[in-house]
């Protein structure tokens, strides 16, 4: 997972959209219950013994936290989507994204241009 992070933070989409970031630390999480973003240590923390925490969606959705959440108040704001959109594109390819942004939409979920 640290491998697929940091490359993702390398893809020149993601570079062309949010500049060469700091990298992250992918660490394991106890428990099995959630992954989460530390902003303070910019650690991404897995729970490794969970399958479902093992797909990219669950990786990229902690990166968009690196990259867009600049504020604790806004884990999940504009911005965010935005930022959750342009990694999708990236690496996961149009499809994921225009399935995506589908999901915003009909969430009524606002996306930072």
């Amino acid at each position: 997972m640290q491998m697929y992070a940091d490359w993702v933070l390398a893809h020149p989409d993601v570079v062309a959209a949010y500049g060469a970031q700091p990298g992250v630390t992918v660490r394991a999480r106890a428990g099995q219950a959630r992954a989460h973003y530390e902003p303070q240590t910019a650690t991404i923390a897995i729970p490794m013994d969970a399958r479902w925490a093992a797909r990219e969606a669950v990786v990229l959705h902690e990166l968009a936290h690196h990259v867009a959440v600049h504020d604790t108040d806004a884990w999940h704001s504009t911005s965010y989507a935005a930022a959750m959109l342009v990694m999708t594109h990236a690496v996961l390819g149009p499809e994921a994204t225009l399935v995506l942004r589908a999901g915003y939409e009909d969430a009524g979920i606002s996306v930072a241009p």
